[in-house]
């Protein structure tokens, strides 16, 4: 379920989580505390909230596949309500100017509930097109993204792990593909196997970077 916090006078911003931790979750708390500094900011921001690791949209099935490649002027009545999620889904996202996913990384990549998620949003004719040519056009073209991730080791680039990060580009190359150009990242990273002066500075390094950041959208 999403929830809507205040009004938003120049532009909308959806919050999307996806810890399946309901607390003591790093990302979401550094992404719920940067739209805390856009509602300190703009107190009538308007703050779209969808929480996909405490209530994960359905996996892609059969027959949405089928709906999805068919006409819309073409779908059944039982092809539209296997993509009445989705859809759901993408008009948030359309509605949104800005975009806010909290990501913990599970194994070197995304939880499998936000995988979820974006297999239900990235669809032909609503956030990418196929030209006369067979070329791919993104549809979402014009918004600002921001990813914070929370990480248990180390995997910036010149770590020994860096190689592992799975992460970081899958989630570049597929919103990339949805036409998002202006995308940022801010990692807080040895989170579980660094000690505890690392877990502090990584932390507070995060804090710092998303308050600047929220000044600037």
């Amino acid at each position: 379920m999403s929830v809507t916090y205040g009004t938003f006078p120049i532009s909308s911003l959806l919050y999307v989580s996806s810890s399946v931790r309901p607390e003591n979750s790093h990302s979401h708390r550094l992404g719920l505390g940067f739209c805390q500094a856009i509602l300190a900011r703009s107190p009538k921001a308007q703050i779209t909230r969808r929480d996909v690791g405490s209530e994960p949209p359905p996996h892609p099935n059969a027959a949405y596949t089928v709906a999805n490649y068919t006409l819309p002027a073409e779908r059944t009545m039982a092809m539209q309500q296997a993509l009445a999620a989705s859809d759901i889904l993408i008009d948030e996202v359309l509605a949104a100017d800005h975009l806010v996913f909290s990501v913990p990384m599970y194994n070197f990549s995304v939880p499998s509930t936000l995988k979820a998620y974006i297999d239900n949003i990235v669809r032909v004719g609503r956030t990418f097109a196929v030209d006369e040519g067979g070329g791919f056009r993104g549809l979402l073209s014009g918004k600002k993204a921001l990813f914070v991730t929370s990480r248990g080791a180390i995997y910036r680039s010149g770590s020994p792990l860096h190689a592992f990060d799975h992460q970081e580009p899958y989630l570049r190359t597929v919103f990339g593909f949805m036409g998002l150009t202006d995308i940022h990242f801010v990692h807080a990273d040895g989170l579980d196997f660094a000690d505890e002066a690392h877990r502090e500075k990584s932390l507070a390094a995060a804090q710092e970077s998303l308050l600047a950041l929220s000044q600037l959208w």
